[in-house]
């Protein structure tokens, strides 16, 4: 009897297994990109195999006017990576000389203000080189990076205690001041203890699942607002000011510097026309 079908077939096996395989990756893969769940990344330059950096039309979805809101990126938000990033929702604080200034409408996520304890200032910080570098190339593709604009950030020292602010900075993205966030032209309340409502702020469930600290009282009228970080130090430079689930800011308060819990709202400049 001749034996020979059956052994072709053994040897012909794995070949069908890896054949399958390789179907089953190249639907997924399609599936991703169909999705649009395969990151920021811009279409490469067939001359240079670059990414292309075409500025274009304004990638902002919605009229960049003070007190509207926004969309501006995706970031994860729902704390469900299956769906891909969600669109970033931003509230317009100001809009003037061809430029609009925006801050996110949730607390995105829970990060120090400086990964290692001790005394620091913004200028030298873990958070600053986490939203200029993790955060933008997340959120943003090549070309919507082209319309965020890199900004000269004064450092303010604490106004009661005097404790140094550092030097200023320039930088893409950023965290309020304690004298931005008290600034009556972005709509805040100039008072600190005031419970001012643009500063109360939600996070999303992304970054409540990284421990964002809550207001877990369910009976009061901020229950579920988070605490988020400025970057103006407190009566110490290793205490952070940050602001309260209510929007009050207790200028000699704050929370260490090594805190996990506290919640960041980005902000930036980005070209308006």
């Amino acid at each position: 009897m001749n034996n020979t079908y059956p052994d072709n077939k053994k040897k012909r096996l794995p070949v069908i297994i890896a054949a399958a395989a390789a179907v089953v990756i190249l639907m997924i893969a399609l599936a991703v990109l169909l999705s649009g769940c395969g990151g920021n990344t811009d279409r490469p330059d067939t001359a240079t195999g670059q990414p292309s950096i075409n500025k274009g039309d304004c990638p902002v979805k919605g009229e960049l006017k003070v007190g509207n809101v926004v969309t501006f990126g995706t970031f994860e938000q729902d704390n469900d990576t299956s769906n891909c990033a969600e669109p970033v929702e931003w509230i317009v604080l100001a809009v003037k000389n061809g430029k609009a200034l925006l801050l996110s409408k949730y607390g995105l996520d829970c990060q120090p203000f400086n990964k290692d304890h001790g005394s620091t200032t913004w200028e030298n910080c873990s958070l600053r080189v986490w939203l200029n570098d993790d955060f933008i190339n997340t959120a943003f593709s090549d070309a919507e990076k082209a319309w965020i604009s890199l900004t000269s950030l004064v450092n303010p020292d604490n106004p009661e205690e005097g404790t140094s602010g550092g030097n200023d900075t320039a930088d893409k993205v950023f965290i309020l001041s304690l004298d931005e966030a008290v600034n009556t032209d972005y709509g805040f309340s100039s008072d600190y203890g005031t419970a001012d409502k643009l500063r109360q702020c939600a996070p999303t469930e992304y970054a409540k699942n990284r421990n964002c600290l809550l207001d877990d009282n369910a009976s009061s009228e901020y229950y579920g607002n988070c605490r988020w970080w400025l970057r103006t130090p407190s009566f110490d430079s290793d205490v952070i000011i940050d602001v309260a689930a209510s929007g009050i800011i207790k200028v000699t308060g704050g929370f260490s510097i090594g805190g996990s819990m506290i919640a960041v709202r980005p902000a930036m400049w980005i070209d308006a026309e």
